[in-house]
């Protein structure tokens, strides 16, 4: 009886390691697909529109005022594309497969965003982290639920300063993003973004909520608890 329990063991963990590698294998895969459409779709457009708005700039020579509209608009669309690739390159790297890289890297993009639309921005962020590791999906799911509320409230909430709070503890990640502006609702002109983000989130078995302010503005959280180990 002894060592048909002991065999039986041992074929269930022989399992179980192999449904990790094919659970493993098959994020590698879907991240595969995901940097694919995203080379196709966002810079294979960011490519046209330097192509053409170049045959522009070369028709409007003899216009030197308007071929140097042209020529700033792709110099915009370069430095756009320029961010893109690094931000599909961080995604897929996997030295920043930590939380304290993903913060570092969050952090910057939102104070660099933030600064362009001159938002303060304010970071709530413990001074140590603990030695937990995110998956490129999840960092990848993450920084884009970030990206749009950052854009949402550039674009929408009439805001004058913004936090990004990070909170971690033994269950998981909170990332929340506020500000002093004008409360946004699902319903409202961000409404799709946001419903986005909320089915991202809901993927990767995480949640997005969105929430008035103390006295104005929104809170939107992430959560997402820890992968296993």
């Amino acid at each position: 009886m002894t060592f048909f329990i002991e065999r039986w063991l041992a074929t269930r963990r022989r399992l179980q390691r192999e449904l990790k590698r094919l659970e493993r294998q098959r994020t590698v895969e879907q991240e595969r697909t995901r940097i694919a459409r995203d080379i196709h779709d966002d810079i294979g457009a960011s490519l046209t529109q330097m192509a053409l708005l170049s045959e522009l700039a070369q028709a409007d020579l003899a216009q030197p005022d308007l071929a140097r509209v042209h020529l700033d608009q792709i110099f915009a669309t370069a430095h756009g594309l320029a961010r893109q690739l690094d931000e599909i390159v961080w995604a897929i790297n996997p030295a920043y497969d930590t939380l304290e890289e993903f913060t570092v890297f969050l952090c910057k993009f939102a104070q660099d965003y933030l600064a362009a639309a001159s938002l303060r921005c304010r970071l709530d962020v413990p001074e140590t982290l603990p030695p937990r590791t995110l998956s490129s999906a999840a960092r990848h799911a993450l920084f884009l639920c970030t990206k749009e509320a950052l854009h949402n409230i550039v674009k929408h909430a009439a805001a004058g300063e913004v936090w990004l709070r990070l909170q971690a503890d033994h269950a998981g990640l909170a990332l929340l993003i506020e500000d002093d502006g004008i409360k946004l609702s699902l319903g409202g002109p961000a409404g799709d973004g946001l419903g986005n983000m909320k089915a991202r989130m809901k993927d990767m078995g995480g949640e997005f909520t969105q929430r008035g302010g103390r006295d104005r503005g929104t809170v939107t959280k992430l959560t997402l608890p820890w992968e296993p180990s």
